[in-house]
């Protein structure tokens, strides 16, 4: 978000954790910068806050830092550790509290305080013969206690010889780092391939010793959040977990794998136990790589093509090779960054954002340090199911009034084309159900122009057709005119009301619509409209007429679409009238739109206006195209636009439905087959039958639909219903042949208890264990030398002793005795099976 330039060889940038708008960065000189506030928010801006100058001769260049509670410690080349005091002064010189001194000099490779004692750090040191490298010194020791008091005005530098612990004998110390879960152990990089973990307690040999690494290590780090873990990175590439708790030789998994490059600096994430920061040498990427998604156990020694290369899961692009990085204490989306061209860089990581999408048509997702919750578009399927059961079927005028304004369902788009349908039902004769506006146009273009003052409109028997097919009249009759246009009255739509009349030329009705409207609703805009309508006159000059359609113009821009598109009509009246902005005028609705196409526009004109708006109504999955088409089988590639768009199978199942019955569309019926097998997956099967009796009574033609569910011998599979034998009709009576010719009771006659086709017995009751018997008649081959007809009526009355059988289980009893069974039991009662068959039963009733 910003870079500062500063003068460096080779440089260490690090985050006050006490102070998360103070950073320092070490280079040839130590600064120390804060960050300028601004409404508490990250700004561009900053300035130093503190500076070592390099001339200062008591403070030679720092090899590396870190941070103690108000003040700094710098190791230099000579092995001193310097305790430098930072005080609350803009621009002033660091101060040298206290020196710590080892015994041979030689160069201070790494510096760091202890997390669970403050006072105490350690330090690490190149290799000298007979003498330790890794020294824990107090900065309370020796020489007094260090006094930081930002009142006092002098104090006096002290020096400490004499470490708290050694260890690390003849071996050198490149890297060291405390272990936060145990506060006495220090995990170092002693020589060049080994991690070793020393306890301060008993110094003189390792607790923990492993060859980490077949090359000299570059980097280690500790995790924030899983203190236990180690990593290491080398210089061939290889990045290893350790547990400092248990690893004996190997590390827990060698997990990220860098082929030709060298990782330079690590370091884990402060609030991500499993996100590690990578850097190289020369490259200018920083790599962040989730370790829980590629632990692979393996011998890391035998690096090889078996290891996968690490991928990460984000990148951060610097415009220099980066020499250090560190995560901001507070904000793990803040990185400062130190690159090789002596800039330092806050960055922001630009992470995916977890999401999670639940079956009820909501999205989780964090934000930050924040968790929200927000609805998405509601599924299709949520859809289909709550529009089912609130009677979505083909009954127009209920659609209607689903879809209105007032309901839950509201759909605007869904409203006006079932409102259109309905109209089209409405047709007593049934004609106008399959009836195209763009065949019938197309059928006869040749109209009559007919003038009316200036303006000239056109009349043929087909456009006639179209317009009473879309709801309007002819204007050659007022009274169906003034029927019309109170139809719209009745609905309080007052402004719809006003424009029709306009559209049928009966600018009188119009105003009186208008005013009547003004004085019932008191309002001042239909006052205004109507006040602009009384003022428009075709016998006026050109130039009056120009006047009162710009004035008209400017008002419009804030009335009723339908009043607008009026006014605009009125306007292009003239000699060459455009009426653009009436036809593309989209708050205007379609159905009202095409209706004044056909009155208004010419043969070429029309045609041309059909054949694009067609064309748009396809592409864009758009049912306004079913006014053109009609319910016919052109009406198919809009269904199918619309299927593609939204996956409403049930609006389009249910306009298939409707279309006239002498179309043989193989696409109408598929669609009408996918949505009933839908409504039966989803155990919908009342309202599956619902739509099946609608759709049989919606249709012309009157063919029987036959059951889809029945009983059947279990032997020869041959169903048990009595439709699926001959009938015979005489005097409007049905009658079937009887198996028995012994005179017996009518109500025995009825009942068989075995199978008429394989002559095998049906199933025992699973309560009485007395076999099951069905209403049913011989066919006539079972026919003898006598014939006995009883009529079925009166049946219904042995209904208790139906055959009824579980769909699930399919275990079956008599009628009467399941009632009895499920008001005391709750499962099957055929012993062993569990099924509920009662609960599943209401399902179904309930559904």
């Amino acid at each position: 978000r910003w870079c500062l330039t500063i003068p460096m060889l080779t440089g260490q940038v690090l985050w006050n954790p006490l102070d998360d708008r103070q950073f320092a960065v070490n280079s040839d000189d130590l600064r120390i910068y804060n960050l300028v506030d601004d409404n508490d928010g990250w700004t561009d801006n900053f300035r130093y806050h503190r500076l070592v100058s390099v001339c200062d001769q008591r403070i030679p260049v720092l090899t590396c830092i870190a941070w103690a509670p108000k003040a700094i410690a710098g190791g230099l080349v000579s092995g001193k550790v310097a305790l430098l005091k930072v005080d609350g002064v803009p621009c002033n010189n660091t101060r040298i509290l206290k020196q710590f001194v080892p015994k041979y000099s030689r160069r201070c490779t790494t510096v760091q305080f202890s997390p669970n004692n403050p006072n105490q750090f350690v330090c690490g040191l190149e290799k000298v013969r007979n003498a330790c490298s890794g020294l824990v010194f107090d900065v309370e020791q020796a020489g007094g206690g260090v006094c930081i008091d930002e009142e006092q005005s002098s104090f006096q530098e002290s020096t400490v010889h004499d470490p708290l612990v050694q260890f690390s004998k003849s071996e050198a110390v490149n890297l060291a780092i405390w272990v936060k879960r145990m506060p006495h152990c220090i995990a170092v990089n002693a020589g060049t391939k080994w991690v070793r973990m020393y306890d301060v307690r008993s110094p003189l040999e390792p607790v923990l010793a492993v060859g980490a690494h077949t090359k000299q290590i570059q980097a280690i780090s500790m995790g924030h959040n899983s203190e236990y873990l180690l990593a290491a990175a080398s210089e061939d590439g290889l990045l290893n977990l350790w547990d400092v708790r248990i690893s004996r030789g190997k590390p827990l998994a060698g997990c990220l794998f860098f082929p030709g490059v060298i990782p330079n600096f690590i370091q884990w994430s402060k609030f991500s136990s499993n996100l590690i920061a990578t850097s190289f040498t020369g490259k200018s990427e920083i790599e962040f790589h989730d370790v829980s998604s590629r632990i692979r156990m393996y011998d890391v020694l035998e690096v090889g093509p078996d290891i996968p290369k690490a991928v990460p899961r984000y990148q951060l692009t610097l415009p220099c090779s980066v020499s250090s990085f560190d995560f901001h204490p507070k904000r793990p989306d803040k990185l400062l960054v130190l690159t090789a061209d002596s800039r330092v860089h806050l960055k922001t990581i630009h992470k995916s954002v977890p999401i999670s999408v639940s079956c009820y048509d909501s999205v989780a997702f964090s934000s930050e340090a924040a968790f929200r919750e927000t609805d998405v578009v509601e599924d299709v399927v949520n859809v289909i199911v709550n529009r089912v059961k609130a009677g979505y079927c083909l009954n127009a005028a209920e659609n209607c009034r689903l879809f209105s304004a007032e309901s839950s369902y509201s759909d605007s788009s869904l409203y006006r084309v079932w409102d259109f349908l309905m109209l089209a039902c409405s047709d007593v004769s049934g004609e106008m159900v399959g009836f195209s506006v763009t065949d019938s146009i197309a059928a006869n273009t040749l109209s009559t122009s007919v003038a009316w003052n200036e303006l000239v409109y056109f009349s043929s028997l087909r456009r006639l057709e179209a317009l009473h097919f879309l709801g309007w009249c002819d204007v050659t009759t007022p009274d169906e005119i003034d029927k019309l246009v109170r139809t719209f009255e009745e609905k309080l739509e007052f402004e719809m009301a006003a424009a029709i009349a306009v559209f049928h030329l009966d600018l009188p009705r119009a105003i009186a619509s208008l005013r009547a409207s003004a004085k019932l609703t008191k309002r001042s805009d239909l006052s205004l409209v109507c006040l602009a309508f009384s003022g428009f006159t075709t016998s006026s000059s050109a130039d009056h007429r120009k006047l009162w359609a710009s004035t008209a113009k400017d008002t419009s821009s804030t009335i009723h679409p339908y009043l607008r598109a009026a006014i605009a009509f009125l306007s292009a009246i003239d000699g060459n009238p455009d009426f653009s902005r009436v036809l593309e005028d989209n708050d205007v609705f379609f159905q009202d739109r095409l209706a004044f196409a056909c009155r208004f526009l010419n043969d070429t004109e029309l045609s041309l206006f059909l054949e694009t708006k067609s064309q748009f109504h396809v592409q864009h999955g758009d049912l306004n195209g079913l006014i053109c088409s009609g319910l016919s089988s052109s009406c198919v590639p809009v269904l199918k636009s619309f299927l593609d768009r939204t996956g409403d199978i049930q609006t389009v199942a249910i306009i298939c439905a409707m279309v006239a019955a002498d179309q043989e569309a193989e696409w109408l019926n598929e669609c009408i087959n996918v949505y009933r097998n839908v409504l039966d997956r989803w155990r919908l099967w009342s309202f599956r039958a619902k739509f099946d009796i609608a759709r049989g009574s919606f249709q012309r033609s009157s063919v029987a639909v036959g059951g889809h569910i029945s009983a059947a011998c279990r032997h020869c599979r041959q169903s048990l219903a009595l439709c699926d034998f001959p009938t015979q009709r005489s005097s409007g009576r049905l009658y079937r042949t009887q198996i028995s010719v012994a005179p017996i009771s009518a109500s025995s006659r009825l009942r068989v208890q075995g199978c008429l086709s394989c002559k095998k017995p049906l199933p025992r009751c699973s309560i009485c264990l007395i076999s099951l018997d069905c209403a049913s008649s011989a066919p006539q081959r079972w026919q003898q030398n006598a014939v006995d007809v009883q009529t079925l009526r009166g049946t219904a009355n042995l209904l208790d002793k139906w055959l009824s059988w579980c769909v699930v289980c399919h275990h079956s009893a008599h009628a009467e005795h399941l009632e009895k069974w499920f008001q005391s039991h709750t499962v099957c009662p055929v012993m062993g099976c569990g099924c509920r068959c009662n609960q599943y039963n209401n399902d179904i009733s309930s559904g």
